[in-house]
């Protein structure tokens, strides 16, 4: 464990603590509509902690995850560290099934539809895994003159 902060709460008498555990390999899906900041935060506290990541990106926005990965992988070499401790794929759904499957990835972070978010939250309850990141990213408008809440049921 990696020392976090000690916070004052709102509740008198209790105080909220941060902290850091090391935990492996990891895995980060993102979604089409936020394909690099979710990377980004996910990938930062991993590093923190001294874990290493998969990162497979939106199949529609792989450039972007190419050329994040890309300066990523330059930092860690300038500093003296392996590029491949934050490394990429990518593919299609069939990648994303194989990572949330995995037993060698002790963490996936989820970002993207209901669906397949429902899916591999099934997949890592029927393998006995712990920790599992998902956030749904449903609502968003899809083309001229759509409003967001025909989206948004």
């Amino acid at each position: 464990m990696i020392e976090g902060k000690i916070l004052p709460s709102e509740r008198p008498g209790h105080v909220l603590m941060e902290n850091w555990n090391p935990l492996g390999a990891i895995g980060i899906i993102s979604a089409f509509n936020f394909p690099v900041a979710v990377f980004g935060w996910n990938n930062a506290i991993a590093m923190i902690c001294g874990d290493v990541m998969l990162w497979k990106g939106a199949s529609s926005t792989s450039l972007c995850s190419v050329a994040t990965t890309k300066v990523v992988a330059s930092v860690l070499e300038k500093n003296g560290l392996p590029g491949a401790i934050s490394a990429l794929c990518c593919a299609g759904a069939d990648v994303g099934n194989a990572m949330s499957e995995d037993k060698r990835l002790s963490l996936v972070s989820f970002t993207g539809s209901t669906q397949v978010g429902n899916k591999v939250s099934t997949i890592w309850v029927a393998n006995g895994f712990f920790y599992l990141f998902v956030q749904y990213s449903r609502c968003f408008p899809q083309g001229p003159g759509k409003k967001k809440n025909e989206y948004c049921k």
